[in-house]
């Protein structure tokens, strides 16, 4: 039991992030059905799965364009003529 992963899931009453180790809720204590929280366990953590994707998408995007504006910006030593 304790090498066994706990996650977390929202509270099915007050949507409390608990882990699935628990058998009560601690904040409303509210009973727990061990099915229930691992199934819901899977889900939000497809759901943090995704919003940590969409968080590195976003920030490569903005990388893109302020490397592809700061291409734009003249540097003397670079354009010096001969």
């Amino acid at each position: 039991m304790l090498t066994e992963r706990l996650r977390s899931f929202p509270c099915p009453r007050c949507n409390e992030l608990i882990n699935t180790g628990m058998d009560r809720c601690s904040n409303c204590s509210a009973p727990i059905d061990s099915a229930e929280a691992e199934a819901a366990a899977t889900i939000q953590d497809q759901v943090n799965r995704a919003y940590s994707d969409a968080s590195f998408i976003r920030n490569m995007t903005v990388g893109c364009w302020v490397f592809f504006l700061i291409r734009f910006i003249p540097i003397p030593e670079l354009c010096r003529c001969l």
